[in-house]
């Protein structure tokens, strides 16, 4: 690597890196105004999230989720399309795949698995197109069109698992589990932590490798960056962006795929605690770059898994711990501002100035 695509790499570090370190500092105070010992309170984060085999697969089976909505958001964004819906197509390709799973039992493993992750990638895929051709077609806004749907389908998982889909002869709300066949392996033995988190790597690559490689990339890039001017080529805007939705509603289906398969074995309800939401700031912290997008859910996936160790560890409640989680998401957020919009505080402008103006004079 040389040096300028070094120093490109530490520049996209750096920023994230100082906002975890601001955050932690402020989240310090916090934590010390509820009375408890911040170092303690820290150690018993990072142990939480790092410290056991156990806590390490618990960080990455909640990594899994959040990197493949961070990447539905982030490949929507790319054609300017704010998909705020990775919840709901979560939901809707947990639905899918679990349906494969119940009905398609007795196929052997190596049909059945693969199946039912493309069910739950083809039920996603299709909760997106609808807000795709509504936003593209009809001038929809996407936003809020998008976090209806989210509702829509969070209700229509429990009308699912309480209804047509209710496990025989059992009291809660969930279906029965799907079989041995529909499950994915365990990646290492004892955690939560399964091959899904293969795939959704694999994902992330593809993702990478589609917009930076490939003519529908470009198109997609395009169409992100100036819609008029690539009307103006020749390109289908309109497709471009029903497409980015359809793949953007798959990513996000395969997230509720894989935590059927590989977490719960069965459609129950809160089958996610919001990894869709989690998932745009996921997307805004990695700049929209699945490089990025991975790197911030390996962070989101930290502060969720650490943070609610910190609360069982110390007893902090779980006000204070969910805050020091939001301010350090708040600085990152803020730091990612100011980098894109150049500023600088006036004692440094002025400072800048006055050594131009010296050379100017010399």
């Amino acid at each position: 690597m040389n040096r300028s695509a070094w120093k490109r790499v530490l520049g996209m570090l750096g920023t994230p890196v100082l906002a975890v370190v601001l955050g932690l500092a402020v989240g310090a105070l916090l934590i010390l105004m509820s009375g408890v010992d911040p170092g303690k309170a820290y150690s018993t984060f990072i142990h939480g999230a790092f410290g056991t085999r156990t806590n390490i697969g618990n960080t990455l089976s909640i990594f899994i989720p959040l990197l493949l909505t961070g990447l539905s958001v982030a490949f929507a964004m790319q054609a300017r399309v704010l998909n705020m819906g990775a919840e709901g197509q979560l939901y809707f390709g947990a639905l899918g795949a679990t349906m494969v799973g119940l009905f398609l039992a007795d196929l052997p493993r190596f049909v059945l698995l693969p199946l039912m992750l493309l069910g739950g990638f083809a039920f996603g895929a299709l909760y997106g197109v609808i807000p795709g051709y509504l936003k593209a077609g009809r001038g929809v806004n996407e936003v809020v069109l998008t976090l209806m749907m989210n509702e829509i389908a969070i209700q229509l998982n429990s009308w699912a698992i309480r209804g047509p889909l209710h496990e025989p002869g059992g009291l809660l709300p969930q279906t029965a589990m799907v079989g041995v066949g529909a499950r994915l392996p365990q990646l290492l033995r004892g955690t939560r932590v399964h091959y899904g988190l293969l795939l959704a790597l694999a994902a992330a690559l593809t993702v990478w490798f589609i917009l930076r490689y490939t003519t529908f990339g470009y198109r997609i890039r395009a169409v992100g960056a100036n819609p008029n001017a690539a009307r103006f080529a020749g390109m289908n805007v309109p497709g471009t962006m029903v497409l980015a939705m359809v793949a953007a509603g798959g990513l996000a289906g395969l997230a509720g795929a894989g935590e059927v398969a590989g977490i719960h074995y069965r459609l129950m309800d809160s089958i996610s605690p919001g990894y869709g939401y989690t998932g745009i700031s996921v997307a805004l912290l990695g700049r929209k770059d699945p490089v990025g997008v991975a790197v911030a859910a390996l962070l989101m996936a930290t502060l969720l898994s650490g943070a609610g160790a910190m609360q069982r560890g110390v007893g902090l409640p779980i006000s204070i711990a969910s805050l020091v989680q939001a301010v350090i998401i708040l600085f990152i957020l803020g730091t990612e501002y100011l980098s894109a919009t150049n500023w600088r505080p006036a004692f440094w402008r002025r400072i800048r100035a006055r050594a131009a103006g010296e050379v100017r004079g010399s």
